[in-house]
């Protein structure tokens, strides 16, 4: 048996053989086993300070927190199987070149085209209104 390391983010890695379950760390329960973990000294955080996005939980009852998503993990933990699964099915749902596959244009998270003034009222943006 050779050994398999995963990458967990930050270039720490994991042997995918002791992965026992990558969940999502939205939870209240995953957030209490987070607690527990780190209280008993079996939390690993590799988020490097950014937000956790998944927890990993390997057979030793060690958790390992990740930046990285539970569906970036679980494929990488399953030699990439998963990632196929959930793009043919999202494929198949969503038809191709789906608009959420393709990059935005820079500038399309504006919501709004018009702005608050410094009296509070909303103003038209420049050269959106007819004068």
């Amino acid at each position: 048996m050779t050994l398999q390391m995963v990458n967990v983010g930050f270039g720490n890695a994991v042997a995918s053989w002791r992965v026992v379950a990558v969940v999502a760390a939205d939870s209240a329960p995953v957030r209490r086993l987070i607690e527990a973990a780190a209280k008993e000294r079996r939390l690993v955080d590799a988020t490097k300070g950014r937000k956790t996005r998944s927890v990993v939980i390997t057979d030793s009852n060690h958790v390992l927190t990740s930046h990285l998503t539970c569906q970036k993990l679980a494929a990488k933990v399953t030699g990439g199987s998963l990632a196929e699964e959930a793009e043919n099915a999202g494929g198949a749902a969503h038809g191709a070149g789906a608009p959420h596959d393709q990059p935005r244009p820079l500038g399309s998270d504006i919501r709004s085209r018009s702005s608050v003034a410094s009296t509070g009222r909303r103003t038209p943006a420049r050269g959106a209104g007819a004068d």
